[in-house]
């Protein structure tokens, strides 16, 4: 998991290269492309599970089995070490902005991490607090509701794991199409030419709505199916005192408003607050704050 996380962060230098080869005029299609392609991993990795599950396992040698578990994790490594080859040969380093940035670049970190807070002094503080605080919340918020589906799918379907598991793959598939969806028509459409902050309110909307349509309401909702004899995969009340007494929203009234609302909130958040974060921090070199 560490290695996993540590090589993330690769994103934020994309994240601060995108200032640096775009103009304010098409920073927001530049950075609906990238988060378009993180909305493509969401697509790709059910995808990627699902095959795998169809593909004869084997073993190539001791260390090197194919399995419906290592196909995923190969797969990962080959596009890891194609995309280091494209980097590599194709990626340039851009100019410096100005003459002060090229010093600091020529310096010690610590002389770049100077410089951006002395960069940071400058610029609109209030707003930018504010972004920085809204990005905090949207990641949390979608890396929480991810995390939390499969098991709260679980709890309240009364089915067996694999049929779970099946629903909520073929749930993210459709997030990751309309995410693309979404992400197509801000960078192709008309909708390009639309400003970030309302494409931000869109987001919080959609995000709203989610939450609203989630609150077990008596006429869409039923009481959660509690573990017994006759109801094995139900949800087990002596472990999860809650769920005892407990209701949800039916699944099959659930899922289908859920899922269009979350594909087109999660990728109008992620570009609209890295526009505006991006124009916020302004003409600098944003490799620290884009990291922060």
């Amino acid at each position: 998991f560490f290695a996993q996380s540590f090589s993330e962060g690769s994103l934020i230098v994309i994240r601060s290269l995108i200032p640096r080869i775009s103009t304010k005029k098409d920073r927001q299609a530049a950075y609906s492309i990238l988060n378009g392609a993180v909305m493509l991993s969401i697509l790709a990795g059910p995808g990627i599970h699902i095959t795998a599950s169809f593909l004869p396992q084997m073993t190539a040698l001791s260390w090197l089995q194919f399995t419906s578990f290592t196909y995923p994790i190969w797969t990962a490594i080959l596009l890891c070490i194609i995309s280091t080859i494209i980097i590599c040969l194709r990626m340039t380093e851009p100019e410096p902005i100005h003459e002060k940035e090229k010093m600091a670049e020529d310096g010690f970190i610590c002389t770049s991490i100077a410089t951006s807070i002395k960069q940071i002094y400058r610029m609109d503080k209030v707003s930018l607090s504010l972004v920085f605080l809204e990005k905090i919340v949207s990641n949390v918020c979608f890396s929480a509701a991810l995390a939390v589906v499969t098991p709260f799918m679980e709890v309240i379907m009364n089915k067996p794991k694999d049929i779970v598991l099946t629903i909520v793959t073929a749930s993210q598939l459709a997030i990751g199409v309309i995410s693309i969806v979404a992400v197509a028509a801000i960078v192709l459409t008309p909708l390009r030419k639309v400003r970030a902050s309302p494409v931000l309110l869109f987001s919080l909307g959609c995000t709203f709505l989610m939450f609203l349509y989630s609150y077990p309401w008596p006429i869409l909702s039923d009481p959660i199916t509690v573990k017994s004899q006759d109801n094995l995969n139900g949800c087990n009340a002596t472990e999860l005192e809650w769920c005892a007494n407990q209701w949800h929203v039916k699944v099959w009234y659930w899922l289908p408003v859920i899922i269009p609302l979350f594909g087109m909130a999660m990728p109008t958040a992620l570009i609209s607050l890295d526009t505006v974060y991006s124009k916020l921090l302004g003409n600098i070199d944003q490799n620290l704050m884009q990291g922060a």
